[in-house]
């Protein structure tokens, strides 16, 4: 896979995300709130 398809695949599945947290949220997920949930997940794999 070429960097330039990596990008835009991983613009894609951000856009995704924003759209579901819009969806469920009514506003998109700021970056602290994005890396909280992240080590919530990290955390819950132990």
């Amino acid at each position: 896979m070429e960097l330039q398809e990596l990008v835009e695949r991983s613009w894609a599945i951000r856009q995704a995300y924003h759209e579901l947290e819009v969806k469920h949220h009514d506003f998109k997920w700021t970056v602290e709130e994005d890396l909280l949930a992240l080590s919530n997940d990290i955390g819950n794999f132990q």
